[in-house]
């Protein structure tokens, strides 16, 4: 079996997620109060992210994940899932047409097509299901039962963030009754962070790939895709 591998953020979806879906928050009728409580706990990060020496984006994304989720603290499962819904046509609309035509051609060519990434499930799922992908491995959110028996957010409950070294523990987990062909696999990502998992397959597309990504795939003679969206890309942290 041959695999093919989207990243989500910043790949099929040229946006940064969590600063878009901050912004989403209050306009889908969310507590105001409860976003500014939050981006006076994000600044402090970013500002330190910003002015490290040695910026480890990885790290800042985990730490943005953790605050963005405090939003929803005590929200129950259903809940938090209505908010991620009520994102998915607003997403569609910022997807990459290129990167959407990579998908159907990898899925024509019979790859078992996976979208694969840090996002939550719950919202990957339903733009899965769309656009025909195989597979779905994302960030799954945890809910502990409440003395109401509803199943209620946690923000601070440890989860595992798909992402880094953790993409390719995820892909390794890939068995559907038959061993995937690695080097026959391709997988399409936009960061350097991203690195481990296009090593992992023979083929590897660098997707509007940010300038370490871009350096060491030129270095490597890597298949580099830029496209007319991605390189126009939405900046919601701003």
């Amino acid at each position: 079996m041959k695999i093919a591998i989207f990243d989500f953020d910043g790949t099929l979806f040229p946006v940064e997620t969590i600063p878009f879906l901050i912004k989403q928050y209050p306009k889908l009728g969310y507590s105001r109060v409860k976003q500014i409580k939050m981006l006076f706990g994000l600044i402090p990060e970013l500002l330190s992210y910003k002015l490290s020496k040695n910026p480890d984006k990885e790290k800042f994304r985990h730490r943005a994940v953790y605050l963005f989720l405090s939003m929803f603290e005590g929200m129950t499962e259903d809940e938090v899932h209505e908010f991620f819904l009520k994102n998915v046509e607003t997403v569609k609309t910022l997807l990459d047409p290129e990167v959407l035509s990579e998908v159907k051609k990898c899925h024509d060519k019979g790859y078992h097509t996976v979208l694969l990434s840090g996002c939550f499930n719950m919202m990957l799922n339903p733009l899965a299901k769309d656009y025909d992908f195989d597979e779905v491995i994302g960030t799954a959110l945890i809910f502990s039962q409440y003395k109401d028996q509803q199943p209620r957010m946690q923000s601070k409950l440890p989860i595992v963030i798909i992402s880094g070294e953790q993409k390719v523990t995820a892909a390794r987990s890939i068995n559907k009754g038959s061993e995937v062909d690695w080097q026959s696999s391709v997988a399409y990502a936009d960061s350097y962070y991203d690195e481990p998992i296009l090593r992992l397959v023979g083929h590897k597309v660098a997707v509007n790939p940010d300038q370490r990504l871009t350096a060491i795939a030129k270095e490597n003679d890597w298949r580099i895709l830029l496209t007319t969206k991605g390189q126009a890309k939405v900046n919601y942290s701003e």
